[in-house]
């Protein structure tokens, strides 16, 4: 017997309130900054962006003690941290910040604000925080079924 709307909306209401919604974190030189959580697209943007900054290292070993920096293409790995830090972040979103950055990408403007080590330290706690990998595994999974 199929559901009622009032049991769908409830298992719904459910599943949304077990998520985290928003982190606050402490960013040197600014203080504490609100992230809002990533949806799912930016989430699996963000875990294949990391993944495909990783060159020479086969990913199914069950060891990552041997990825190093040299393995990981900062750059590429910087540009997909600064990606979900924008669209995680109101304000690196506000028409201010844009104005002061207008000759740059919009998602490049973490990278501007904070610099190569702090976005990619950043987007790395966010994924963290968020139960990235986690919501990265579901979205996958559901995708298969």
């Amino acid at each position: 017997m199929a559901i009622t709307l009032e049991e769908f909306i409830a298992k719904a209401r459910e599943k949304e309130d077990k998520k985290i919604k928003i982190v606050v974190l402490n960013i040197q030189g600014f203080g504490e900054i609100e992230f809002q959580r990533p949806s799912e697209n930016n989430f699996l943007k963000f875990s294949n962006g990391m993944l495909s900054a990783i060159k020479d290292v086969d990913l199914n070993e069950k060891s990552t003690e041997k990825l190093k920096t040299e393995n990981i293409d900062m750059v590429d790995f910087s540009k997909a941290a600064s990606e979900f830090i924008y669209n995680s972040c109101s304000y690196m979103r506000a028409e201010e910040i844009r104005n002061i950055y207008k000759n740059s990408s919009f998602y490049d403007i973490p990278l501007c604000i904070l610099g190569q080590s702090e976005v990619i330290n950043i987007a790395t706690k966010l994924y963290e925080a968020f139960n990235g990998k986690k919501e990265v595994e579901e979205i996958q999974e559901d995708l298969k079924n």
